[in-house]
């Protein structure tokens, strides 16, 4: 069964270097991602398409497509119906590859979002603020 592997944590956690190693071991994590800056300069290995998904429930709960404090989940849950189909459309794309995967920044807001990829692994990066 082909795998699915998200890595989910705050800015600044890790979560870049992660999903490097695991690009490195053979996930398929795709070819449009956000290029390298000053803040890391390898690349932040982060996929533009499930990037950009992930901005869409929140611009239709917040009018913004980022957040100070997230939303309140019932508010989330009310309008991630609307976005299933977009992303069982980019789980396809990418459930090509045996082990597939991205990083979120904000994945972990959207608990009813991970339930509709199959065989998930979730990696969770945790740091001290």
């Amino acid at each position: 069964m082909k795998k699915a592997v998200v890595v989910a944590g705050m800015h600044r956690s890790g979560t870049s270097a992660i999903m490097g190693v695991l690009q490195v071991l053979g996930v398929d994590i795709g070819d449009d991602l956000g290029a390298p800056d000053e803040y890391n300069e390898k690349g932040y290995f982060e996929n533009r398409e499930f990037e950009l998904f992930e901005h869409l429930p929140l611009k239709a709960v917040t009018g913004q497509d980022d957040w100070a404090h997230p939303p309140q989940e019932e508010a989330l849950n009310e309008v991630l119906p609307q976005f299933t189909d977009h992303l069982k459309s980019l789980v396809s794309k990418y459930a090509r590859s045996e082990i597939w995967g991205y990083k979120s920044a904000r994945g972990l807001a959207f608990p009813e979002y991970l339930k509709q990829i199959p065989n998930l692994h979730l990696i969770v990066n945790i740091r001290s603020p």
